[in-house]
């Protein structure tokens, strides 16, 4: 057998050739879900894993998988998404699934022996342009019928129409579940998207947990009054309740909330909109997030108080509707301990620490054995067209990844299936 060894070059060539699906005339990449962009993406990766030597298909749920091994043995799944948000950069899942590809490549070259099975997954919508990491979580059986039949993109298409455009089905969605004995384990590479491993000098980041997300919209309604002509203790306004309680919920999370939890209020809008009118609706989404559930569910009930609180102080009406949850999850203590030993060998400098977004990898960390390996992005930008990390930095990040690919393999498939 051959040394192993990651191909730069074309590992890096590879990743180049990915951004050009849904690249904007003045930078950054428009690869939504289901868009035209991800289609030819998806394609794309198909003749990759193909002529890598991986049977490839497309699920149910749009999931890309490329596989080694027979059909019958337990997989190590290894991947990440190639969507991205609306302006998004070129790193942010994309490279989890590029590594990937150039790992199984790399082992299927050199002649290893594999073991019985390696997946190489680009999980379908991560980004939530319809529903928050739905091929993830349509594989490991976390996405309910009802959830699915009423999700709808930014402009309001339902995610039976966006399916529909690309030959998928929402009548067989529920296909693309798998049994949780199907997986042997988890190992995902994913850009940091924060400035911690940068700021430190470090090589590589392990993930020992990942963050909790809660969302919730919060819709104020009271009434549209003329802004010059009407009294201030006269008025019920839905856009001073809103801006009321959401610097009510900010003081009091600066003041005990858990140092790792995270509020954000993405969007606020007022009806009728117009500035000289009082608003009599307000409109409101907050996302929380947390390391552990509890802070979680407090950081949650402190929103749904002020709002309430907010509400009442100018007599309106308050409609809550929560929008989705993904709760914290951990990574396996054998898995940080065996990419800790990766890192040790290859000499790289690293830390052990937690995920402030949500990765795919959360939905296999109950199932099965996971890990998640984060490498430096520059300026800790994500989500945005100057994302970027270094080349030297992408192929130590794949480097770490083959290795611990091959050291899970011997560990857990030495006894068969």
């Amino acid at each position: 057998m051959r040394s192993a060894k990651i191909n730069c070059e074309r590992l890096l060539d590879d990743l180049s050739k990915l951004a050009s699906f849904g690249a904007l005339p003045a930078g950054g990449i428009d690869r939504p879900a289901f868009s035209a962009a991800h289609a030819q993406a998806s394609e794309w990766l198909v003749a990759r894993m193909t002529h890598a030597g991986l049977r490839a298909r497309v699920d149910d749920a749009g999931n890309v998988i490329g596989r080694l091994g027979p059909d019958e043995w337990p997989a190590l799944v290894c991947g990440s998404h190639i969507d991205t948000v609306p302006g998004g950069g070129a790193f942010d899942g994309s490279l989890g699934v590029i590594a990937a590809l150039e790992c199984a490549r790399v082992l299927v070259e050199t002649g290893a022996d594999i073991g019985k099975a390696l997946e190489v997954v680009a999980f379908c919508d991560e980004e939530g342009a319809y529903l928050s990491m739905l091929g993830s979580r349509a594989m490991t059986g976390g996405l309910s019928a009802e959830e699915a039949g009423t999700a709808k993109g930014r402009d309001g298409e339902p995610l039976a129409g966006a399916m529909q455009r690309v030959g998928l089905s929402m009548a067989n969605l529920a296909r693309a579940e798998r049994r949780p004995r199907a997986f042997d384990s988890y190992l995902e590479l994913h850009i940091e998207q924060g400035p911690v491993l940068e700021a430190k000098g470090l090589d590589v980041g392990i993930v020992g947990s990942i963050i909790g997300v809660d969302i919730a919209e919060y819709v104020l309604k009271g009434q549209s009054r003329h802004a010059g002509t009407t009294p201030m203790d006269e008025r019920r306004d839905a856009g001073r309740a809103a801006c009321e309680a959401i610097t009510a919920v900010f003081a009091a999370q600066e003041q005990r909330g858990a140092p790792e939890s995270r509020l954000t209020f993405g969007a606020l809008e007022f009806v009728p909109g117009a500035s000289n009118v009082v608003p009599g609706g307000a409109r409101a989404v907050s996302e929380v997030r947390a390391a552990r559930a509890q802070d979680m569910r407090q950081l949650r009930a402190a929103v749904d108080s002020a709002f309430d609180l907010a509400a009442a102080r100018h007599a309106l009406t308050l409609e809550k509707r929560h929008l989705g949850a993904d709760k914290p999850s951990h990574m396996a203590p054998d898995m940080i301990d065996l990419i800790a030993g990766v890192c040790s060998e290859l000499d790289f400098k690293f830390t052990v620490m937690p995920s402030g977004a949500s990765h795919d990898a959360s939905n296999f960390a109950e199932l099965v054995p996971t890990g998640m390996i984060f490498v430096a992005s520059r300026g800790g930008v994500s989500h945005h067209p100057e994302e970027f990390s270094e080349p030297r930095a992408v192929v130590n990040g794949a480097a770490v990844l083959l290795e611990t690919i091959k050291r899970v393999i011997a560990a857990r498939w030495k006894d068969g299936p």
